[in-house]
């Protein structure tokens, strides 16, 4: 369900105070407490609410946008450049403006974010840019990975769902679900945005990182009619979410990601990653303790890969975690969940069984077999009891 434009407006209020008012963003001392960045915030916190009321359509959403923008000119005009918080204002500013001027007046606040039809443009008011950002990313590296083009046909519809009970996705402001039944696959997002923070916005990257690594693309080589990956499927939400979670880490030093999206990084941004990510794997909701356990399994199963191919003389330490990285994702895009589940309980027992070191490194080089033919069958024969 598309998002109204009175939603698409308090979604672009709230994601430009995380963006740019959160304080986090701020320099200088007494980062919370600095007036005018306050009192822009409580301009966009005041849009926001009002938004309800004031926007029914596209042509005002983009008032909206431009009023707000305004007042926050005229709020930084009222101090010294080198006043604290002003930069942080003007960006803002230039922030709402860019939306305003990006609005999609067709209605819709989702869709594509890359690859659309001639013309197409999607929304500013949402997701859509941070998410060509990580997929356009997440297509060059599954493309490395096998040496092959995805099919230009295979995209991804991107859906943002804003909720107002914090139970929902509590105790952090976001989750995600994907379906490879639809067509185009569809990521699905679900937020609570007012009250976001710049540290929030890494725990929409790393939903988006693992909806995407994880689901979107899993089986896009297979053949037939594939299932969705269930919630218990401890290869796609430990083995490959394990992946997704170094993979967002990465982006922390990664220069090529705007500020502007993700303006926390370094420890506090790695920090808030790991948060959102050990938070999978204590107590989720739905899962037993033993389906829990097999989770956590995996995760350490994908880690034990890469240190067997090191510890074994197959590969050096950066080699292993490249090779490891590269099977989980070949694996993925050739297989659906019901056989990778299969093929990641087997490779499971096999690399974490210490009574068996051979078998581990049986494992591993049936793992670098596959990257060099990509053939499922003579995987899951690799591990046939």
């Amino acid at each position: 369900m598309s998002l109204s434009p009175a939603e698409k407006a308090r979604l672009a209020f709230d994601l430009t105070i995380a963006r740019h008012l959160a304080a986090e963003c701020c320099a200088g001392e007494n980062f919370s407490q600095q007036p005018l960045v306050e009192a822009a915030r409580g301009v966009l916190q005041s849009s926001a609410s009002g938004a309800n009321l004031q926007v029914a359509s596209a042509d005002d959403l983009v008032d909206c946008l431009q009023r707000a923008a305004d007042q926050l000119k005229t709020l930084a005009s009222s101090v010294p450049d080198s006043h604290h918080g002003v930069s942080n204002v003007v960006a803002a500013e230039r922030c709402l403006r860019s939306l305003a001027d990006g609005v999609d007046r067709g209605g819709t606040g989702d869709g594509t974010a890359i690859g659309g039809a001639a013309g197409y443009r999607p929304c500013s008011c949402g997701l859509l840019e941070l998410a060509a950002i990580l997929e356009r990313r997440v297509r060059a590296q599954l493309e490395a990975s096998v040496s092959k083009s995805l099919d230009a046909s295979c995209q991804i519809h991107y859906v943002t769902t804003l909720i107002s009970d914090a139970k929902i996705v509590a105790p952090f402001r976001v989750d995600g679900e994907t379906s490879i039944l639809r067509a185009p696959r569809t990521v699905t997002i679900v937020l609570k945005p007012d009250g976001m923070d710049s540290r929030d916005l890494w725990h929409i990257t790393y939903t988006l990182c693992h909806e995407l690594l994880c689901h979107a693309f899993q089986g896009a080589f297979a053949h037939g009619k594939l299932p969705n990956a269930h919630q218990k499927c401890h290869w796609t939400e430990g083995w490959m979410d394990t992946l997704a979670f170094d993979w967002a880490r990465e982006l922390v030093d990664d220069q090529g990601m705007p500020q502007s999206w993700l303006p926390l990084r370094g420890d506090d941004a790695r920090g808030e990653l790991s948060r959102f990510h050990e938070r999978r794997y204590k107590e989720p909701r739905g899962l037993d303790e033993d389906e829990t356990l097999r989770r956590r399994r995996a995760r350490e199963a994908y880690r034990r890969l890469a240190k067997t191919l090191t510890d074994s003389g197959m590969a050096t330490e950066a080699e292993g975690k490249e090779f490891a990285r590269r099977f989980a994702l070949a694996a993925n895009l050739h297989g659906d969940c019901d056989r990778l589940k299969a093929i990641g309980s087997r490779l499971r027992i096999a690399l974490l069984t210490a009574a068996r070191p051979e078998a581990g490194v049986s494992a591993a080089t049936a793992c670098l077999a596959f990257l060099a033919d990509h053939d499922m069958a003579k995987l899951e024969a690799a591990f046939s009891l």
